[in-house]
């Protein structure tokens, strides 16, 4: 049933002759002479060379070693606030063998005052005198800088 659709042909498709197909001319490749240039030049040509493949290693290296000492310290920082000690510069304070505090001596102030514990129209009064802007701009001003 399928065969019977499309009609046989009478003669066969013929090939087609193969083309000759011609090569192309050979040109001769001129090469030009390099110039050989002054000798002092090409001396500090490859100097220069040399000394900037050895700072940028230098450089790269340190820059790994800076970052692994940097993401050290990082990671073994305790918190802020285990940092911060919010009494006055001349208070020393008194410890037991243990290690437990039992006096402070010297000034004494009342700890350190987080944005926590300020009332909101404390904030907003700092941040009106430094940029009145403040909550309207992406974090720096275009308007403050010019």
């Amino acid at each position: 049933m399928a065969d019977s659709r499309y009609p046989k042909r009478k003669n066969p498709p013929v090939a087609k002759k193969a083309v000759k197909k011609f090569k192309a001319k050979q040109h001769k490749v001129i090469r030009r002479r390099k110039k050989k240039k002054n000798l002092i030049v090409r001396f500090f040509k490859w100097l220069m060379r040399g000394v900037w493949a050895i700072v940028w290693r230098v450089s790269l290296m340190m820059m790994i070693t800076v970052s692994l000492f940097v993401g050290y310290f990082w990671s073994t920082l305790p918190t802020a606030s285990v940092l911060l000690d919010g009494r006055g510069r001349g208070s020393v304070t008194l410890k037991d063998r243990e290690g437990e505090t039992f006096a402070w001596r010297g000034n004494q102030f009342g700890g350190i005052i987080t944005s926590e514990t300020v009332s909101p129209a404390l904030k907003n009064a700092v941040v009106a005198t430094e940029d009145r802007r403040f909550f309207w701009h992406f974090g720096v001003s275009p308007r403050g800088i010019a």
